[in-house]
């Protein structure tokens, strides 16, 4: 699986207060570096977090494409956030 970019709001919220207290300005990336969180890392440490028992369902590309492309229902939201692999939005998630 492609990784995923986190943050702990607490923790991005102090790095704000911080910048300004200290008069620091820029741009700045801080998330978790690209491809070291996958979304069964996150899948899991939410299990884990919530004392729950979940059986994910892993489906490929071509699942969601097709999914996506089913005009008759309404799909917004039936997936996930995920990063796909090829396509006009492969890039989307590359930078915070």
């Amino acid at each position: 699986m492609t990784g995923y970019k986190i943050i702990d709001v607490r923790d991005l919220a102090n790095f704000t207060i911080d910048c300004l207290d200290q008069h620091i300005s820029g741009t700045f990336n801080t998330v978790t570096p690209t491809g070291s969180y996958s979304m069964g890392e996150l899948l899991a440490d939410s299990q884990a977090v919530a004392a729950s028992k979940v059986a994910p369902v892993w489906v490929d590309e071509a699942f969601v494409a097709a999914a996506e492309a089913n005009t008759t229902t309404q799909n917004w939201g039936m997936f996930p956030i995920r990063h796909p692999r090829s396509g006009d939005a492969a890039a989307a998630s590359s930078v915070s």
